[in-house]
């Protein structure tokens, strides 16, 4: 059964016109792409260059308008990406002080229980000292475990996925693949081997058309 709906996407499509006014030198990123997106819904975007990628993950962001087709996203619903997410921190507040704000979760759901933010962080042996002082000084792997645990605690509805997927901490992998299966919200994760299974794919192949396939009943029970 299908949550409610996050995303609609109607024949969208964006190209780059070599010679304007004559379409027959249009370059298309994307074409007719049509899906939608549900709550508890994840969905995999592969694509065949990191330009495509790139213009697919604006559009689904809104922050590039299509040239073809249209896409809506339902009341309150606002696409947050992993990228974005250092944007809801206050300048110069500690990492305790961040996660205080009230854009995040205090005891977000994690593996099936709720976790208060700062027992997270002990969890992803963040020290004390560390958990006192400002993001900005965070290196590697703890930069990366502390934007993981921002994405948890983040009141969201709709996420894109990228920056994460691709760090090599295998503890945040681990917690990031347990957070996406119970997130209630939608997910867009762009690239292969992912942390977690997708109930949705979205192809799109060196020509810009698109092929979305439902993966449900190889991820979860009808």
């Amino acid at each position: 059964m299908s949550g409610k709906l996050l995303l609609n996407c109607r024949a969208l499509g964006h190209y780059e016109e070599l010679d304007e006014g004559d379409e027959t030198t249009r370059q298309w990123d994307v074409r007719d792409l049509s899906l939608t997106l549900h709550s508890r819904k994840r969905c995999q975007v592969v694509c065949a260059t990191a330009e495509q990628e790139e213009v697919v993950w604006r559009l689904l962001h809104l922050k590039l308008k299509p040239k073809a087709g249209g896409l809506a996203t339902a009341s309150g619903v606002h696409p947050c990406t992993d990228e974005q997410i250092w944007q809801r921190l206050s300048p110069g507040a500690s990492l305790r002080e961040s996660l205080a704000s009230k854009l995040f979760e205090e005891r977000p759901w994690l593996g099936g229980r709720r976790w208060f933010v700062n027992t997270l962080m002990d969890h992803l042996e963040m020290t004390p000292e560390m958990q006192r002082s400002s993001p900005s000084r965070l290196k590697g792997e703890m930069r990366d475990r502390f934007q993981l645990v921002l994405l948890i605690a983040a009141r969201t509805r709709l996420v894109l996925l990228r920056k994460l997927l691709k760090s090599p901490d295998r503890r945040v992998q681990e917690l990031l693949g347990q957070w996406a299966l119970g997130y209630l919200g939608g997910i867009f994760a762009f690239g292969e081997n992912l942390p977690f299974a997708c109930t949705h794919r979205l192809h799109v192949v060196a020509d810009g058309r698109c092929r979305f396939e439902d993966l449900t009943s190889a991820v979860e029970p009808s």
